[in-house]
């Protein structure tokens, strides 16, 4: 090649970054910058929301700190719930708490922390998942809470399906979630949690939904108040989602058809909780596993009066993503929430 035609495709170089450079400056807001594709759509525009800037990307990969995937745009919350420390300690906590029992388990826990509140039900599956189904008369709300991983076996499988981003299957609301979580769901759903749901909801009409759930709880909390929308068990409005310590659940379709069955949703995440990081994504706008909103991430401590912060993002670079593996595995942030053992609180009775 001759040193013209080589001057030549490099100054064809410059001139092609300058353009794509330009055409994405132009944007300020975060929405239009990320449908920019750029430049025969080689260069898709990417949003720096450090800088409220819109940025060109380096063979479609965007910089860290920054997104090129519209969903992932900054948002707030709707303002009609508004997550506090009092509700994640004081009803989260127990419920998923109660999770971890028997049925007289759950109901001395719940006796010890939450006084009104009425156990109607344990449900479980071949896989060992369990949930718990209650009535909470002062809050005019019904309860569904799911355990976590249990024994050894259980807790493997759940994380070889994670690491391995093992198979996505779709699921009725819209996107496709991983198969393993599909399989727990669909099995309590079906052991009689689906059935009793709807028949309290029937003899309940004006009470709302709370579903709750820790670490694979928390993806099945996620998946339950997202298919009892869409069976029209009830409306959008009237449930609330909160989760610990949940991993990914599903793909990007997936994150964008939970928000808009569960808008009052949050996941809470103690400091560097390294279950939630799963599937791992080096690339946090990959789309083949996507957080949904809203992030809490509690990135000291979770004692009484602990700060937090709300991560208006899905996929957050500024938040619980920025700790390191090494801060992950320093201390067992996963089983510890409220600076509690969730899942061995139980056997105290919740006192």
């Amino acid at each position: 090649m001759s040193i013209q035609i080589e001057r030549s495709l490099f100054l064809f170089y410059i001139i092609f970054v300058f353009y794509a450079w330009a055409q994405c400056s132009q944007h300020t807001d975060c929405t239009s910058c990320t449908q920019d594709k750029g430049t025969l759509g080689l260069t898709p525009c990417c949003w720096n929301s450090n800088s409220s800037t819109c940025q060109t990307s380096l063979l479609g990969l965007c910089a860290s700190g920054s997104t090129g995937v519209t969903y992932n745009c900054p948002t707030n919350p709707p303002s009609d719930f508004t997550y506090t420390d009092n509700f994640g300690r004081n009803y989260t906590l127990p419920f998923i708490a109660s999770a971890y029992g028997d049925f007289n388990q759950a109901q001395v826990c719940l006796n010890n922390t939450v006084p009104d509140a009425q156990l109607i039900g344990v449900y479980n599956d071949s896989r060992n998942c369990s949930s718990v189904l209650a009535l909470l008369p002062s809050q005019n709300t019904i309860v569904v809470a799911f355990r976590g991983a249990q024994g050894s076996t259980q807790f493997v499988i759940t994380a070889l399906n994670l690491i391995l981003q093992g198979p996505l299957v779709s699921f009725p609301p819209g996107g496709k979630v991983f198969s393993y979580f599909s399989s727990c769901f669909l099995g309590i759903w079906n052991a009689g949690l689906g059935a009793n749901l709807k028949s309290l909801k029937q003899a309940n009409s004006n009470y709302g939904l709370w579903v709750f759930g820790h670490s694979l709880g928390g993806a099945l909390a996620s998946l339950t108040s997202t298919y009892a929308v869409h069976q029209k068990i009830f409306n959008s409005s009237d449930v609330k989602l909160i989760t610990t310590g949940q991993p990914r659940t599903g793909d990007l379709d997936y994150a964008i058809a939970h928000d808009s069955s569960i808008p009052h949703s949050y996941r809470l995440i103690n400091v560097a909780d390294l279950v939630t990081k799963m599937p791992e994504k080096v690339n946090l706008d990959a789309t083949n596993a996507f957080h949904h909103h809203f992030e809490i991430w509690y990135n000291q401590n979770m004692l009484i009066g602990a700060n937090f912060t709300l991560c208006n993002q899905a996929e957050a670079s500024n938040c619980s993503s920025s700790t390191s593996l090494v801060q992950s595995l320093s201390y067992d942030y996963h089983n510890t929430y409220f600076n509690t053992s969730i899942d061995t609180w139980f056997g105290t009775g919740c006192i």
